[in-house]
């Protein structure tokens, strides 16, 4: 177990930290209250600022490899995903290089169950990739708001799913997650 890169350190706990257990990653996220509503919005090292025509909003997310904002790409005013590759990995190569196959790979497929890829670059040491932005959220953010789906619900998000994994697959693209 290590807290923030360091084995067994103990301390309270703060927005930011990160716990690895094993290959498993647990982030505590600020929260900040969104001007529009009265819901909590999560806030990112990276919220406000502008990357390489991104300009970084709320944080969507966080992954084994990388951190997902919501953002703006000012040159076509669209909001996109945004994925940084987390600092501590940029250290390895092989892993910047990984992050950048996942990125052309998912972007060589065009399919309605799989979120397009527009983008990737470097701004300094920071890698990323923009991608199309899926308004409802995930499948996960789903179950977090309204709990148990209704049976026909669940198998249409399943079917859904799994055409977009065949189309990938018969593409020699694999999904490790």
């Amino acid at each position: 177990t290590f807290v923030n890169g360091k084995r067994g350190e103990r301390h309270a706990l703060q927005a930011g930290d990160k716990i690895q257990l094993g290959e498993t990653l647990v982030y505590f996220l600020e929260e900040m209250q969104s001007e529009e509503a009265t819901s909590p919005v999560r806030k990112g090292e990276l919220t406000g600022q502008e990357v390489e025509g991104y300009r970084l909003g709320r944080l969507l997310g966080r992954g084994g490899m990388g951190i997902v904002y919501e953002a703006l790409q000012v040159s076509l005013e669209r909001t996109v995903a945004f994925k940084v590759l987390s600092q501590e990995l940029t250290s390895d190569p092989a892993l910047i290089q990984r992050f950048i196959a996942e990125a052309r790979a998912a972007g060589r497929l065009s399919h309605a169950n799989i979120v397009a890829v527009f983008h990737v670059g470097q701004s300094g040491a920071l890698h990323f990739y923009s991608m199309e932005y899926m308004a409802g959220g995930s499948v996960e953010d789903l179950l977090r708001k309204e709990g148990k789906l209704e049976v026909a619900r669940t198998i249409r998000i399943i079917l859904d799913a799994a055409r977009g994994l065949e189309y990938a697959e018969r593409h020699g693209l694999i999904h490790r997650d």
